[in-house]
């Protein structure tokens, strides 16, 4: 039992927790929640944090609730501020209500769209340098102060990329100094910005910051065509939306780990890759064992683009080092010191020919000594390896740019580039060191592990497995990096070759206009992939984030609104209000109409727009277009059908067995209209009648959706309670059904559905359903408005018996009749709503 030390004395946490919740006191709550904050008891302290927010009466006690929630738990930040609102004394301030509403909505909109202020720092700064028109961004969770491999990378690629055009660069830290960047060719091409230039009092930039960065300056700039990510986790939280649908590049290396001697694939991985094959455009791998590990991880047939260490133009002109010294031996290692890169073998078996009387000279170019587990082993290691280097007497140069560490290297005899046999036996990767020494004629003293032979030929002079090994190439007669292994590596290494598979491929369509297009929506989710489709077929397009309400930044939109040709209000809501009233003459207004448009409460918004000032409505379904005009008296002759686009590229079918157990499957269980309960009572019947059957639904549940927990939408949680408690009750149904939290990972999830299930009793087109047809799932739809004409009408059924009956009779079909069922099905999705085909008819429309 945790326990805590308070005014009460040492008593448990759970006993303290329930008695601050006696007290009734704000006060007292925050006070419990202080403690169990220091514990590290997070949920726990979410909940005494919203039991603060209900007995709390006063405003200073909530604006101080709400800076404790709203980076810990955002949905008591949520309704705190909604409590605040409601305080009869903030009516007296206009200016902290307007805070309170703008907040609010944007703490709604989290999961859906963060952006930051367009006119912070970096905006100025992107103008100022004249970078508007930039068209690559770069970003990887790297310091570029430290010399190591990673960061040498990193320019290697700013290098590349700013061959190719002029290209931004978001850094994690402070620049403090310029040993890395200054190796960065045409640096004219090249903006570097850093934490200062998003706030001035910003230190650093973590993952999602950064990329929330990268997001902005996709919106504001209209020409960015590609985003190159390293990393995974970087890579996921950029593609957890389809804002870089086909325009992004990953480059990973770290998919595994070494433990026990093996490679290990991390649970990031496994759940990752499958999202960044089917979704980015490219995925930038640094050797063939690397591609072939993630092509084990996912069936999807992405494109690999090979990117081995890339090496400066300059290094394959280098004469080499000099003669060897008579009675002297050089060694010179370059870059950060870590445990498995084989520097405590370099000082003990140099140790050990120094004591035997060989004159042996070690230099070391590089001020980062780290990488073990903990501070403390750090701080170990960090000793050990300063004692050792003292002990044998090497001089240490600090960090040093590329050119000057070249510089030096060149007076070296070899290059230490080994590393010990139980981390290159399990490792995919490529040292850049190694292939530096080699294209600058430096012998590079290297492990004979796979990567490396295959890279530099079994028969390479300078590898060494141990210290006999060693010894025995130190005594050696000296010899020359082979003339002809310079020039195979400078074929596959050359910074100037690299730099022309980084280009993006021309698209097979040409930008459809010339003019700036604005898309302009608080959730992009259905327009993104087009909007990014425009961006890389050399379209100009920025984005204008929204907010359900009103406006994100009401002067952004106007700036925005200023320079565009085009706007395209994706939902007719409050974006389409403040659009058809401020659009100035000349510009096309499109309007794209979805369901929620003529519901509550969305249809508020209908009688407020200008009609007159919109050129087209789009509408997805006949029947909204039908419903919308009558609300609205709108003319019929400014609407038209355009139906959502399915991205059928990216959901590709999957071989399904049927075997012996039932699948079935579901895709988004909210608002209570999609009818989980027919889908139970469906698994019920085939359990009852003695079948193997199961039901695997994905998305999130209702009860954890703060908006599920207000107003009307509390009396709506109890219908799925009965859901839950009959699934519970019943042993049979509570071993069958599964619930799959939300994620990026739909595509994977319908490989293992054999049966997709639209239950709803309305939709205006089920993405679900189609993605689930595409994946090679059978359909089982019931009779919403509509179903037939979206579809066929063979899917559609009645009622439970008539989806039993359905599923267990194409059960009962031959292998070839499935196969052929489920083909036509999906050419039938792709035939209506393929995305060449709606992206045209957008096209058409706008331009």
């Amino acid at each position: 039992m945790e326990k805590h030390d308070c005014a009460k004395g040492l008593i448990p946490a759970s006993e303290y927790l329930l008695s601050s919740e006696r007290q009734e006191s704000a006060d007292g709550l925050m006070k419990a929640a202080g403690f169990l904050m220091k514990a590290g008891r997070e949920r726990s302290v979410g909940h005494l944090l919203a039991k603060a927010v209900s007995v709390c009466e006063s405003t200073p006690g909530l604006l101080q609730l709400y800076e404790a929630a709203k980076s810990r738990n955002p949905d008591v930040a949520v309704h705190c501020l909604e409590k605040l609102s409601s305080l009869p004394e903030t009516l007296k301030d206009a200016s902290l209500l307007a805070w309170v509403g703008r907040t609010t909505a944007r703490l709604d909109n989290r999961d859906i769209m963060d952006p930051l202020e367009p006119f912070e720092p970096f905006k100025q700064l992107v103008e100022k340098r004249g970078f508007s028109d930039a068209r690559q961004i770069l970003y990887a969770h790297i310091d570029l102060n430290t010399v190591d491999g990673s960061a040498i990378w990193m320019s290697s690629m700013a290098s590349m990329l700013a061959q190719n055009g002029k290209v931004i660069i978001i850094s994690k830290n402070h620049l403090e100094r310029d040993v890395i960047i200054k190796n960065i060719t045409n640096r004219e091409n090249v903006l570097i910005l850093t934490p200062g230039n998003v706030r001035p009092d910003l230190q650093t930039l973590d993952i999602a910051a950064s990329i929330r960065l990268v997001r902005a300056l996709d919106h504001l700039l209209p020409k960015v065509k590609s985003v190159f990510i390293r990393g995974l986790a970087a890579a996921c939280e950029l593609l957890s939306d389809r804002q870089f649908y086909k325009r992004s590049y990953i480059y990973l290396t770290d998919l595994y780990e070494h433990r026990d001697n093996q490679i290990v694939i991390t649970d990031l991985a496994r759940r990752s890759v499958d999202v960044l094959a089917r979704q980015s455009a490219a995925l930038l791998v640094q050797t063939p064992q690397l591609e072939n590990l993630i092509r084990t991880l996912t069936r999807h047939p992405f494109k690999a683009i090979m990117i081995p260490p890339p090496i400066p133009d300059t290094l394959f002109r280098l004469p080499g080092p000099p003669p060897r010294r008579r009675g002297s031996i050089r060694i010179g290692y370059a870059g950060k010191i870590a445990p498995n890169w084989g520097i405590r073998q370099l000082i003990k078996w140099v140790g050990i020919l120094q004591g035997e009387g060989m004159n042996i000279e070690v230099t070391i170019i590089g001020d980062k000594i780290s990488g073990a587990a903990t501070n403390q082993e750090n701080r170990v290691f960090r000793q050990q390896i300063v004692q050792g280097l003292e002990r044998i007497k090497a001089h240490r140069l600090g960090a040093l740019d590329r050119a000057s560490a070249q510089e030096e290297m060149q007076k070296m005899d070899f290059a230490w580039c080994w590393r010990p046999a139980e981390f290159e036996e399990h490792t995919l990767e490529l040292s850049t060191k190694l292939i530096e020494g080699v294209a600058s004629a430096l012998p590079g003293i290297a492990y004979p592990n796979g990567v490396n032979r295959e890279t530099l030929g079994k028969d390479y002079p300078f590898f060494v497995r141990d210290f006999a090994g060693f010894r025995r190439l130190l005594n050696s007669p000296p010899q020359k990096v082979p003339s002809e292994l310079r020039t195979a590596i400078s074929k596959r290494h050359s910074i100037g070759i690299l730099a022309t598979r980084l280009v993006p491929p021309k698209s097979d369509h040409t930008a459809p206009f010339d003019g700036t297009i604005c898309f302009a929506a608080h959730d992009p989710k259905f327009i993104f992939p087009y909007y990014s489709d425009l961006k890389s077929r050399g379209a100009k397009v920025v984005y204008d984030p929204w907010e359900w309400g009103g406006p994100t930044n009401e002067q952004s939109s106007r700036e925005i609104m200023s320079k565009s040709q085009v706007v395209f209000c994706e939902w007719g809501l409050a974006n389409s209000v403040w659009y058809s009233k401020n659009l100035r003459p000349g510009p096309k207004l499109i309007v794209r109409v979805h369901l929620q448009e003529i519901k509550e409460p969305g249809k508020r918004f209908g009688n407020e727009i200008n009609h007159a000032r919109v050129d087209r409505f789009i509408f997805v379904s006949e029947l909204v277009r039908q419903e919308y005009i009558r609300m609205f008296d709108l003319p019929r002759e400014k609407t038209c059908i355009v139906n959502n686009f399915i991205l059928e590229n990216e959901y590709l079918p999957a071989a399904k067995s049927f075997s012996e157990t039932i699948t079935l499957g579901m895709v988004g269980i909210i608002p209570k209209r999609k009818r989980l309960d027919r889908a139970v009572r469906v698994l019920d019947t085939l359990i009852k009648a003695g079948h193997s059957a199961r039901l695997v639904i994905k998305g999130p549940r209702p009860e954890t959706i703060d908006f599920m927990t207000k107003g009307h939408r509390r009396a709506e949680l109890d219908y799925y309670y009965k859901i839950y408690s009959d699934i519970e009750s019943d042993p049979d149904l509570k071993a069958a059904v599964e619930f799959h939290g939300w994620g990026n990972d739909v595509a994977k999830f319908y490989d293992t559905v054999d049966h997709i299930l639209s239950p709803s009793d309305f939709e205006s087109f089920h993405y679900a359903l189609a993605d689930g047809v595409l994946s090679g799932c059978h359909p089982v739809v019931w009779d919403w408005t509509e179903a037939e004409m979206f579809y066929h009408r063979d899917w559609v059924v009645a009622n439970t018996d008539a989806a039993v009956a359905k599923i267990l009779q194409f059960r009962q079909n031959t292998d070839r009749s499935r196969a052929e069922e489920l083909t036509a099905n999906r050419d039938l999705v792709v035939s209506r709503y393929g995305s060449a085909r709606i992206f045209g008819q957008l096209d058409a429309i706008m331009f």
